[in-house]
C-alpha cells in the first residue's frame, strides 16, 4: 500500500475530471462531482493540518466550522460544490457548460480561499 495524500488524491481527481470529454453530456454531471471530491480532499487536508478527522459529510462540516483554518469564503465553495454534486448525483439534473464552467471556477477560488499552493501539496497551513 503506497502513501495517498489528500492533496494528491485531490489532484487526480481534477486530472480525471479534465481528462473527461465535457461536450459529452453524459460526462458532464461526473465532472461535476469529481470536482466536489477534489475539494473534499483539499478541505481534508486543512482540517487534518488543524488535527481534526472526518468520516462523513455531517462530521466535516461540523469540523469546517470548528476549524479556524477554513474561512467562510471556502465553506460557501465548499457548500455549492456539495450542492450542484448533490444534485447531479441524485437528482439527475443534466449539467451544462455553465455549471461546468461555474464548477471550475469555484474549484479554483476553493483552493486560492484554501491558500493551496504548488504541485507539491503545500498549503499555507504547511509546518
Amino acid at each position: 500500500m503506497s502513501d495517498f495524500s489528500h492533496i494528491s488524491g485531490a489532484r487526480e481527481n481534477e486530472e480525471l475530471a479534465d481528462s473527461l470529454d465535457s461536450s459529452e453530456p453524459e460526462n458532464r454531471n461526473w465532472i461535476v462531482t469529481i470536482r466536489f471530491y477534489s475539494y473534499v480532499h483539499y478541505i481534508e487536508e486543512i482540517l487534518e493540518s488543524y488535527n481534526y478527522s472526518s468520516n462523513t459529510h455531517k462530521e466535516r462540516k461540523d469540523n469546517i466550522e470548528r476549524c479556524n483554518g477554513i474561512d467562510r469564503t471556502a465553506y460557501k465553495i465548499y457548500r455549492f460544490l456539495e450542492d450542484i454534486s448533490r444534485d447531479a448525483r441524485y437528482e439527475c439534473i443534466r449539467m451544462g457548460e455553465s455549471e461546468l464552467t461555474k464548477t471550475e471556477e469555484k474549484l479554483s477560488r476553493g483552493k486560492e480561499a484554501l491558500g493551496i499552493v504548488g504541485s507539491g501539496g503545500d498549503h499555507k497551513y504547511s509546518t
